[in-house]
């Protein structure tokens, strides 16, 4: 691993190899099997696109913190500023201080299925 040979095989019986050569194909096959594993788990994977003053519903807290009949997300609560591309500002409730920061992992659009029927 470290380019040191061992001394139980005899030095004849050794194959002759570069560390150079070996450490570049290790990465080529580092970086390929990387690639296929990021094309399978994206393929299934949905990235909603959120704007400023979308409806969204949040996760409402880890499963072990909830009670038995808490609900699992709670909303609809407006996104009211984006600060990075995953991040959002979301108003929580009727004070101006009553906004958190959530990721986009722990958000789900507002569907309204009155509003999206008549469309």
């Amino acid at each position: 691993m470290h380019g040191i040979p061992s001394n139980i095989v005899p030095f004849e019986l050794r194959p002759i190899t570069n560390l150079e050569e070996d450490r570049q194909k290790a990465l080529e096959n580092s970086n390929r099997a990387h690639n296929d594993n990021k094309i399978r788990v994206d393929k299934n994977r949905n990235k909603p696109e959120f704007k400023v003053g979308d409806l969204v519903y949040f996760e409402n807290g880890n499963k072990l913190n909830r009670g038995k009949l808490d609900e699992v997300r709670i909303g609809p609560f407006p996104l009211i500023r984006r600060l990075c591309d995953t991040v959002f500002l979301v108003k929580c409730g009727p004070h101006p201080r009553d906004s958190r920061l959530y990721h986009v992992s722990k958000m789900l659009p507002y569907y309204n299925p009155v509003l999206q029927d008549s469309l």
